[in-house]
């Protein structure tokens, strides 16, 4: 399976990854932060936890066909981009 790839935006604090298979409906658009978690039946709710568990991940904006991430100021993207990785696998997105 081939790596997510991820692409800036023009906030530098969050970048873009494409999915291989819709996240949530096509026409649903879900944002969380720890601020307002996903509540318990939201559509994006397994995907949106399981990215705020990574350590320094701020927010998640998903989409149908991409799910955004918006990391904490200052983190590193690498450690980030792996564990986000892994998320998205863990739940046949990627």
């Amino acid at each position: 399976m081939p790596k997510p790839t991820f692409e800036s935006t023009p906030n530098p604090d969050a970048l873009k990854c494409d999915v291989v298979v819709p996240a949530i409906p096509s026409d649903a658009i879900r944002s969380y932060d720890h601020a307002r978690p996903p509540a318990a039946g939201d559509e994006g709710d397994p995907i949106a936890a399981a990215l705020l568990e990574v350590p320094h991940v701020a927010g998640v904006f998903i989409g149908p066909a991409f799910v955004t991430i918006r990391r904490e100021p200052g983190a590193a993207w690498p450690a980030i981009k792996s564990a986000v990785t892994k998320v998205l696998r863990d739940h046949d997105l990627a």
